[in-house]
């Protein structure tokens, strides 16, 4: 069977000396009223961050929110606030069959903080929350009684709170340097001396808060409990991993903690930098920036991508055509949407002009600014790259839609042109319609040998431009045994590889030394064959393959014999 036991709580009545946190007063120091009254369950919520206040400024429970946490003889119980009136509240622990609340056990306020594997441990861990009026504040602990029936929460350590605006993505956690003692540990043990409740301090000189799972950037409020008395100060750092992207340093603003002092920093607005320009040479144009030079515009604020490192992206931004249809543009960036704060390039503006465009185009501005260095960079990066092919065949080095190279479906990119004579051409491949990105540096010359199809592939990943027409390539040589007929100009034919070259492997079986001879001949005509003079070699009785490869962009012929 179960049997429940209820715990009757009232708020204790204290006053908080809250006074407004003004620019110039970094922290404030809110002290409940010294001595706690006896009732016959006393607890107590920090009002500025979580809770509601009575028409007489004492804290209240909140009702099916705040939870406490005990250990029975078989674990760990929670209960929930119930029956809140003013500062009174109920707490009901559910027991099953041989379970009990002892005597001298210790309930804890938030129940998170109550240990999940020892009745006497407590955590100190920072508490990290997007909310601030949920964060939990002070730590309260009760001792069970004789009566079993009323407790009297106590402060357990004194609190300081921090929230922080505009943490980028890519953090992971708040990292605190104090001195003055350890501001606590993960796990640390609590007791009471007669009524007053006691945890032991951890080790070391920080501390570290982990941002929540899946954190995608925002504000976020840090809360430590801060055990013992005394002088304290601290050092913030917001940090990916172990990586430094932003710190606060109060190590001049010492703080004297008591058991009952919550410290509320005020708001630690992290850096905000924001794009402020229009047309470069019209100041009266805003362009991309959506209003001239106006640094509060928060559409243009930049996000931070790296330690330093901030971005801004205008999206789907279109270049027409020509000289006349580049982008100009200057900017600053601005600090916190102010000029008090600016920077450009000297004591100048930071400026971009874009390449010229063979027809209109669009694509993304991106602009970066480094926030140690002060440095700026911005570029036009289009979505989906195109590359085409300018030449002398192909509409005399104009844009041509009809010469835009297919991507087939292996990163590699084609187009088949068709020739109507013998001649020698000459092209680059082009990327986006500028010849600011184009290849090869020089132009590819090729000598097309037999009118019909011209076919042009390049690859962006290795850079690498070829090119076929529609000719044939044999290797004629001798002896037969080895060339099938002596110096045949069509029956040993060549393939084509994926490069553009042709390649040939001729299996040989020999049993003595022989000797061969041969060349490449284009189109089955000896009126083009490669080199100009025969190739000569010696096969030894070990060998047992002869590959020959030919590259018609240079007319070159190379052999192994294996």
């Amino acid at each position: 069977m179960k049997k429940y036991i209820y715990i009757l709580a009232a708020a204790a009545a204290f006053v908080g000396c809250a006074k407004e946190v003004t620019p110039t007063e970094e922290i404030q120091n809110q002290k409940p009223e010294t001595g706690v009254k006896t009732v016959t369950f006393t607890a107590s919520i920090e009002g500025e961050t979580k809770g509601t206040l009575d028409s007489k400024g004492k804290f209240t429970w909140i009702e099916d929110s705040d939870e406490v946490a005990v250990w029975t003889n078989l674990g760990k119980k929670t209960a929930v606030a119930k029956n809140v009136s003013g500062g009174s509240a109920e707490f009901t622990f559910t027991l099953g069959e041989g379970e009990s609340i002892a005597q001298g056990a210790i309930l804890v306020y938030p129940a998170f903080r109550l240990s999940d594997t020892n009745k006497n441990e407590v955590s100190l861990l920072p508490e990290v929350t997007n909310t601030p009026e949920e964060s939990h504040g002070p730590i309260l602990a009760a001792k069970v009684g004789t009566d079993r029936t009323t407790l009297n929460f106590k402060y357990v350590c004194g609190t300081v709170q921090a929230t922080i605006t505009g943490i980028p993505s890519f953090a992971d956690r708040i990292w605190i340097l104090f001195t003055g003692g350890s501001p606590g540990a993960e796990n640390t043990s609590i007791s009471f001396n007669d009524e007053t409740p006691v945890v032991a301090s951890g080790s070391g000189d920080n501390i570290t808060g982990y941002l929540p799972s899946g954190f995608s950037g925002g504000n976020q409020t840090i809360t430590l409990p801060v055990p013992g008395t005394g002088s304290r100060s601290f050092y913030f750092a917001i940090r990916d991993d172990n990586v430094e992207l932003f710190y606060k340093n109060m190590s001049n603003k010492s703080l004297t903690f008591a058991r009952n002092s919550y410290f509320k920093m005020a708001n630690w607005d992290l850096p905000v930098y924001t794009i402020a320009g229009a047309k470069l040479g019209d100041d009266s144009e805003a362009g991309i920036f959506g209003t001239p030079w106006a640094p509060s515009n928060s559409d243009n604020d930049m996000t931070c991508i790296d330690a330093n490192i901030y971005k801004k992206v205008y999206k789907n931004v279109t270049i027409s055509a020509g000289a006349d249809g580049k982008l100009s543009i200057a900017y600053k960036i601005a600090k916190n949407h102010s000029w008090a704060e600016s920077y450009g390039y000297g004591e100048g503006n930071f400026t971009f002009t874009s390449s010229e465009y063979k027809t209109s185009i669009t694509g993304d501005v991106e602009i970066t600014f480094n926030s140690s260095s002060h440095e700026s960079t911005c570029s036009f990066v289009i979505a989906n790259d195109v590359y085409f092919v300018y030449g002398d065949f192909c509409g005399a080095w104009e844009y041509s839609a009809a010469n835009e190279l297919v991507d087939n479906g292996s990163g590699v990119y084609t187009k088949d042109f068709t020739i109507d004579e013998a001649k020698t051409v000459n092209f680059k491949i082009v990327k986006n319609h500028t010849f600011a990105t184009s290849w090869p540096s020089s132009n590819f010359v090729y000598n097309v040998l037999k009118p019909g199809s011209f076919t042009v592939t390049f690859s962006p990943s290795t850079e690498h431009v070829y090119a076929w027409d529609s000719s044939t390539y044999a290797v004629a040589g001798t002896p037969a045994a080895i060339f099938d007929a002596s110096w045949d100009t069509t029956a040993k034919q060549l393939t084509r590889q994926t490069d553009g070259t042709f390649k040939v492997e001729i299996p040989v079986s020999v049993t003595n030394d022989t000797s061969i001879q041969f060349k490449v001949v284009a189109n089955g005509n000896w009126a083009t064959a490669y080199p100009s003079a025969n190739v000569s070699e010696t096969i030894h009785s070990s060998n047992s393959l002869l590959t020959i490869t030919y590259s018609p962009y240079d007319q070159s012929v190379n052999y192994s014999i294996n």
